[in-house]
């Protein structure tokens, strides 16, 4: 018994050394690295937040906006709005500072991104980092956007 417990110990432990070499790598970054290739001389529309950052710390947004081979053309914020510091039944769309692009709030007027808007696009990516413990905001607008993108056949990159 005492063989299995410290054969037992030596796997756990193995295993938690794996887990300290391995990274997690943002969706984001595995884009930048295959040069955007699913996204490759398309109009995207992004639905972020402040969680949407690369493994540097930069905002999808502006990693986006600076690919050669896309066309960032609108933003959609969810419920908390772009920075997540909006705490308000209903959230006006604005303009990124930075890009001087639209931001379409998904927690305003609509909670979908509308015809009007997906006609200008050839996809939507969603980049917002979130563990799945919420039941409503988050999952929900990834949820909508979907079901809009699958309605007009825009693909859709999570």
């Amino acid at each position: 018994m005492k063989t299995v417990r410290s054969f037992a110990s030596l796997l756990l432990l193995v295993g938690w050394a794996a887990c300290l070499e391995s990274q997690v790598v943002p969706g984001l970054d595995v884009l930048k690295r295959k040069e955007f290739a699913p996204l490759y001389g398309k109009k995207v529309g992004l639905i972020t937040n402040q969680t949407g950052l690369s493994k540097d710390g930069r905002r999808s947004i502006n990693v986006l906006f600076e690919a050669s081979n896309i066309k960032l053309m609108a933003i959609f914020s969810p419920e908390h709005g772009l920075r997540g510091n909006e705490d308000r039944d209903t959230i006006e769309s604005a303009i990124d500072v930075q890009t001087g692009l639209p931001v379409h709030s998904l927690y305003g007027k609509t909670r979908r991104p509308t015809k009007a808007i997906l006609d200008r696009l050839d996809v939507l990516v969603y980049d917002i980092q979130d563990v799945g413990v919420r039941y409503y905001t988050y999952i929900t607008t990834m949820g909508y956007c979907m079901e809009e993108a699958a309605r007009r056949r825009i693909k859709f990159v999570v």
